[in-house]
């Protein structure tokens, strides 16, 4: 039986995931989303206080929300057991760290 592995990665503006059968390598499905908040550079989301010159934010919530959304997403368009996935790998641009649990 297949095993399939996801990985995430996080960029400026988004969420890409793709499942991958760990076995041969090849690729299964991919997911994108992105960002509800985008950069937040402007002013703070819920204050609205106004952010200093060159300041550039995102929400963590945002974070969470894409990554749920492709990880199901390509679980469903895949087909695949979820009892079948054996690994995630997370991925980020910046320094921004996730715990997934």
């Amino acid at each position: 039986m297949a095993k399939y592995s996801i990985g995430a990665d996080f960029g400026t503006l988004s969420c890409r995931a793709l499942l991958v059968d760990v076995g041969t390598g090849k690729e299964i499905a991919t997911a994108s989303k992105n960002y509800e908040h985008a950069v937040i550079d402007e002013t703070m989301v819920y204050s609205g206080a106004k952010l200093p010159q060159d300041y550039a934010l995102q929400h963590p919530q945002d974070y969470l929300d894409t990554l749920e959304y492709t990880v199901k997403k390509v679980i469903a368009d895949s087909g695949v057991n979820p009892a079948d996935i054996i690994g995630l790998g997370i991925d980020f641009t910046a320094f921004t760290v996730l715990p997934v649990y």
